[in-house]
């Protein structure tokens, strides 16, 4: 309940203004407080006692810089319940636990400025307690864990070793006796197996690897053929194309060296913009088309992957 809470609660129970009832609440806090500044105590019937208590010059740690500093005489509230607000508020009765407790050092400063210690035994706080136990419940099923995962993998290596291998072995013997093998037996028709089967793995490998290269050199002789088709088609057009030019060459009293160039058609190529590319003038398509013969049998129509002969001339 906030400290406005209380003053409406209060107001509305006794009738009075909300003004009335936080200066009469005031008051009642502030006599409380001033009796506790003097060391009064202050009884309240059926509610409890107030009372101060002081604690004395004392060498504390701070936290926050790791030092040890000298606190001054303090002086804090203390609020003891009646047995009364106990029974209303707890009905029945409650059995005491007593919680655990630490014996904690403490040094004072007398006047003549020597240091006197005193082992005082407090009470300690429930969350630490409860952490701590947490703590050792975590480290007990942790190492639970590593003694039962090493228990269970030497004890697995044991049955393995000691009682599974012996029993397979009487087993595939007693197996062995009964079809009327012997170990030696068994291990000869092993071995003799193994031998046909590496055998017959390099008897695959031979015919694999003649058939490859039988199929390498037919390769190699189709393109040896294919090429030099090329060379000839090629040395023919220069021959053609140089007897073409020639007359023109004759009046312009110029030379001229024919080469040519094995294109491979690409999408969206014509004969108009290949002349255009690599012959300067669009209008020589007729020459590009009569160059290639019969291997481009409409001029309208030329396939990506073709293979057509593009001359260059070069005049000197």
């Amino acid at each position: 309940m906030t400290y406005e809470e209380l003053v409406k609660k209060y107001a509305n129970e006794n009738q009075l203004a909300l003004d009335e009832a936080a200066h009469f609440i005031d008051g009642f806090f502030a006599v409380i407080k001033l009796n506790i500044a003097t060391g009064e105590d202050v009884h309240i019937y059926k509610l409890g006692i107030f009372s101060s208590a002081a604690i004395k010059t004392r060498l504390s740690k701070n936290s926050k810089t790791n030092k040890v500093e000298i606190e001054a005489d303090k002086i804090y509230p203390h609020f003891k319940p009646s047995k009364g607000l106990g029974r209303e508020v707890k009905p029945g009765k409650v059995k005491k636990v007593q919680p655990p407790k630490k014996t904690v050092v403490r040094k004072e400063v007398q006047e003549d400025g020597t240091i006197v210690t005193h082992k005082e035994k407090v009470n300690v706080s429930p969350v630490l307690l409860i952490d701590r136990y947490f703590k050792r419940i975590i480290m007990f099923l942790v190492l639970f864990l590593v003694f039962l995962s090493a228990a269970f993998y030497f004890g697995f290596n044991y049955f393995k070793n000691k009682v599974l291998q012996p029993y397979m072995d009487k087993r595939i013997e007693h197996y062995l006796f009964e079809k009327g093998y012997t170990y030696s037996a068994v291990e000869e028709m092993v071995n003799s197996g193994y031998q046909n089967v590496m055998e017959r793995s390099d008897k695959h490998s031979r015919e694999t690897s003649e058939t490859l290269t039988a199929e390498f050199k037919k390769l190699k002789e189709e393109q040896d053929a294919y090429f030099k088709k090329v060379i000839k088609m090629e040395s023919y057009l220069k021959k053609k194309i140089a007897g073409m030019i020639k007359p023109q060459l004759k009046k312009r009293r110029k030379r001229a060296q024919v080469e040519m160039r094995l294109y491979t058609v690409k999408k969206n190529d014509t004969l108009w913009s290949l002349s255009r590319k690599y012959l300067k003038n669009p209008y020589n398509w007729v020459g590009l088309y009569k160059t290639n013969g019969k291997k481009i049998k409409d001029p309208d129509k030329i396939y990506p992957g073709q293979k057509i002969f593009i001359p260059k001339i070069k005049e000197y």
